[in-house]
């Protein structure tokens, strides 16, 4: 493992060198590979991946990998520490004498071999006048609001047109004319489908890609149903009940149109959800890297990293929670104070002494500036933290990577013990309230671990949460899933260089992958995830009139309670979930399938659920369970035998046939300042159904052993109901959402639980598998069976069936899910990120989580003078370019002259020349 992880770091370290450096690898990429064979036993088998990695280096030019001197003499050290030969498969690593300087250009001719150079590249223009045309989506890539225009990124569904609409009623207007019978109607309209069967299907229409023919398809199939409502019925002689039967075949007819049609969609093809572990920081780090330390645009995305490394980012490679009592461990990140538009790596807190696990207090430590025990002066100002071992260790803190003397020191005694002369020396800072805003989260360096034991609010609630937070499915499925519905979609790789002189000229040249592209596309659409997400400016309230997104269904958030019906109008309910149900006599019932409104019977049709008893807020499914026998899982939070709450999970079981009484659950009040406090135990008889409570007081005094201090008298439950958020939701939402667009391609939620799996849909086919006919109360109401099967990019595959009801008149009037449904379904309409931008209404607003974090102004801004836009320009920039084809196919290459002008070349033998040649301006304007 740790020599894999030494070739890894090796490897990664020549492809850069390769792509930004022409094969010369520098101290900072010598030192990292070394670094990383230290963090492992420095074994000879670590140190030969580091200093011959010629044997391992497939496919790469050996000839073509140089060092230079600072990074040369690093290897030569490790060689001559180990003796190990160096480099005996590389000709040229050693670095050669340089050779005679000619004499130095002029400015003129350097200006003019630069002007030269650039002449080669295309001006890709202005950012307002950027777009790009996917399957899914018209993409932009700036707004206009308060008189200016903003980088950004806007995307609306794709609207298609149909370059040969006709009136297929006009044109076949005899067809409907004098009919008289309902009869004779559904003998004209089928008629009229069979014999323009080819128009509707699009047949030998011109298209760029299969979701605009399914576009066309859904246009004249709208068209034409309109036009049957419209017209066509009023060109019959119909008596007015038979004309609205009519109206009900025509929605039949507008099903046959949709039904059984395959539609395979293009989407795109990036298949990350952002997972915590695996978030869209990277780009943004490179960014970061490019961009000229202590500026306005450096402060902003360092301000946006920060936030995201607060509340995106987990690092534990075995495990996917998030334990708030032992935070460190695990999430795997130190727990620093890096408050916005500061600089440097923060400072890492240490738990102030009297903090409990569920009320911590942090303190910044730090080395006396002055007063020091002689030989110790080099250590004044540095940052100390207090480990959680036995002994509460101080120890030196990290405070970066830079060249400073203080930095350097301290970096050499990452993680060490403090001397014991030191530690009367310290002055610390207790953290106020307002102080915890600069919380945030960093890599461990060498030297460092987690330590055990520190409490931290990560999810912001304001407490500390007993149980752990399960984020294994957490992550931005939300983004990546509409993002691929709209095929964004980016295919090359971008190589970005930067004239901006405050940059420095060795990190002014990047690479950004398709990968990274797309880890932009995340970056931009999660930027405003804050609620709200924008605000008017000229008051500072909430607008929810940007964006426009299309939700149908209700999120399942995983609710169930058992309801115990007490004297008086009393009702205990209790956290319990269904896991097995068998009514009164005998019968087993589905314990997810029971909670409907409706339940189907045999003849296609279906009829109300005689146990259901209410549906609250569209999904929660109350029914009777009174004399059933049943097992629930249940959970509840009680205090531990150190007098702390915990989370206890279990699962009881009720028998009407049995005389006992079974505990449920408790519930529990905590003591003030204090340990322990009181548990309520609930115990419930299923064959006399009679309840009685116990409470008990849990204290240091008893060893945190429940004591029993009261008991009630077993008192009558009336009823036993369960209420269940119901799986079976929405399939005439999900129905309706279908058929307003076939072919247009979506997102899913696609598991019908709690969890939330967001999958772009990118095949769907919809089947109507039975038709039966009903007179109820002297009407007749049509039952549709329909199997909706679909396919999800990275996801399930599905296939699930419904009843639908319809009345005469071809409206939706009842359902029943054969199958659990999917959630919910959205698609985004209008969708965009930006600092600023316009609402419905047309009033100016703007980012509200970039300004609470950051990111939208600069230090002590208050106009919108003061807003910063390098990142999202720069973001939209590097996306442009991947996806746009005013790049060259397969690999941009974009030059950011210092007028900010964006300069697009064809090869890389010219993108190179001009990297060159403003290399050597930069160097001849230094020398001025």
């Amino acid at each position: 493992m740790s020599v894999s992880s030494v070739r890894a770091e090796m490897s990664r370290v020549v492809r850069e060198a390769f792509e930004n450096n022409n094969g010369e690898i520098d101290a900072d990429g010598m030192k990292s590979v070394i670094d990383e064979a230290k963090r492992f036993r420095l074994g000879s088998r670590e140190v030969e991946a580091v200093l011959q990695p010629g044997a391992y280096l497939d496919g790469v030019d050996l000839g073509g990998i140089r060092f230079t001197a600072e990074a040369y003499k690093l290897a030569e050290s490790l060689a001559s520490d180990h003796g190990v030969e160096l480099f005996p498969e590389l000709p040229n690593a050693k670095p050669t004498a340089a050779a005679p300087r000619p004499d130095a250009p002029s400015a003129a001719s350097l200006r003019d071999n630069f002007n030269a150079a650039m002449a080669k590249g295309k001006d890709l223009g202005d950012i307002k006048d950027w777009s790009v045309d996917t399957a899914g989506a018209n993409v932009k890539f700036s707004t206009n609001s308060a008189g200016r225009s903003w980088p950004a990124l806007v995307l609306d569904k794709r609207e298609f047109k149909d370059p040969g609409a006709r009136d297929i009623v006009k044109d076949n207007a005899d067809a409907f004319k004098g009919v008289k019978t309902v009869e004779d109607f559904k003998a004209a309209l089928d008629g009229v489908l069979e014999k323009e069967s080819a128009y509707f299907t699009a047949e030998g229409v011109d298209v760029k890609n299969p979701n605009e023919n399914f576009g066309i398809r859904n246009i004249r199939r709208k068209s034409f149903v309109d036009s049957l409502h419209n017209q066509a019925i009023g060109m019959t002689d119909l008596s007015g009940a038979d004309a609205t039967k009519a109206k009900g075949l025509v929605e039949g007819a507008s099903i046959s149109l949709v039904s059984g049609v395959d539609y395979d969609m293009k989407v795109g093809s990036h298949t990350n959800y952002w997972p915590y572990w695996d978030n869209y920081a990277p780009p943004l780090e490179k960014m970061l890297e490019q961009t000229e330390e202590g500026s306005d645009a450096h402060f902003q995305i360092k301000n946006r990293l920060r936030d995201i490394y607060r509340r995106k980012t987990h690092k534990n490679s075995w495990g996917r929670s998030i334990n708030e009592r032992n935070f460190e461990s695990s999430i795997r990140l130190a727990l620093v104070h890096n408050p916005q538009y500061t600089s440097g790596s923060g400072h890492r807190v240490s738990v102030k002494e009297g903090s409990t696990p569920f009320a911590p207090k942090y303190e910044l430590l730090t080395v006396k500036a002055s007063g020091l025990p002689e030989g110790m002066e080099k250590y004044a100002g540095l940052q100390i933290v207090r480990d959680s071992d036995a002994g509460n260790t101080l120890r030196f803190d990290y405070m970066g990577d830079g060249d400073s003397e203080q930095a350097v020191l301290a970096k050499s005694m990452v993680g060490k013990a403090i001397p014991e002369e030191l530690k009367a020396h310290i002055d610390a800072k207790e953290l106020s309230k307002d102080d915890l805003d600069g919380l945030t989260m960093r890599d461990f360096v060498t030297g460092e671990k987690a330590r055990k034991n520190i409490s931290m609010d990560w999810d912001s609630n304001g407490s500390i949460n007993v149980a752990e937070i399960s984020i294994g499915w957490w992550g931005h499925c939300h983004n990546e899933a509409p993002l691929n519905a709209m095929d964004i979609d980016p295919s090359k790789d971008v190589k970005f260089y930067r004239a901006n002189r405050g940059v420095d000229a060795e990190k002014a040249l990047s690479t950004y992958s398709t990968d990274d592209a797309w880890d932009i596309a995340g970056a931009f659409v999660s930027d405003h995830e804050g609620r709200p997400e924008w605000a008017v400016a000229s008051t500072g309230r909430a607008t929810h009139s940007v964006d426009d997104t299309e939700f149908v269904g209700s999120r399942n958030d995983g609710s169930h309670a058992l309801a115990l019906h007490l004297p008086g109008g009393r009702k205990l309910e209790v956290d319990a979930e269904v896991k097995k149900l068998t009514n009164a006599d005998g019968d087993g019932l589905n314990p997810k399938s029971i909670f409907r409104e409706n339940l189907e019977n045999e003849d296609g049709s279906f009829s109300s659920n005689g146990q259901h008893l209410s549906t609250e807020k569209g999904d929660s499914i109350t029914i009777d369970v009174t004399k059933h026998s049943m097992s629930l899982d249940t959970e509840y939070y009680t205090f531990g035998s150190d007098g702390y709450p915990v989370k206890k999970t279990g699962s009881v079981t009720l028998d009407p046939t049995k005389d006992e009484f079974v505990k449920l659950s408790e519930d529990m009040s905590r003591d003030r300042g204090g340990l322990g406090g009181t548990i309520t135990e609930h115990h419930y008889n299923a064959k006399t159904e009679e309840y009685f409570s116990v409470t008990k007081t849990v204290g240091e005094d008893n060893n945190f052993e429940p004591k029993e201090t009261t008991r009630s008298e077993p008192v009558s439950v009336s009823q036993l109901t369960h209420t269940t958020e119901t799986e079976y939701d929405s399939p005439k939402e999900i129905y309706e959402f279908f058929m307003d667009n076939p072919g247009m391609a979506k997102t899913y939620d696609t598991t019908s639980g709690k969890a939330v799996w967001n999958y772009p849909v990118n095949r769907e086919k919809l089947d109507m598998t039975n038709e039966v006919v009903k007179e109820e109360n002297g009407r007749d109401f049509t039952y549709r069976t329909f199997n909706l099967a679909y396919e999800t990019m990275g996801g399930p595959n599905k296939s699930q069936k419904f009843i639908l009801k319809y009345n005469e008149a071809g409206k939706v009037v009842d359902s029943c899910a054969l199958d659990p449904m999917p959630d919910f379904a959205y698609r985004n309409d209008h969708w965009e990120s930006a600092p600023v931008t316009t609402d419905s209404q047309g009033r100016t607003a703007f980012n509200v989580m970039a300004l609470d974090k950051g990111y939208l102004l600069s230090e002590g801004g208050n106009s919108f003078d003061d807003i910063v836009t390098d990142m999202w320009h720069t973001q939209a920039t590097l996306l442009y370019a991947s996806l746009t084809d005013e790049t060259p196919e397969g690999h941009a290459f974009i030059f950011q002259a210092q007028d900010g002008k964006i300069i697009s070349f064809e090869n890389q033998e010219d993108f190179n020349a001009a990297v060159e040649a403003d290399k050597s301006l930069r160097s001849s304007e230094a020398g001025q």
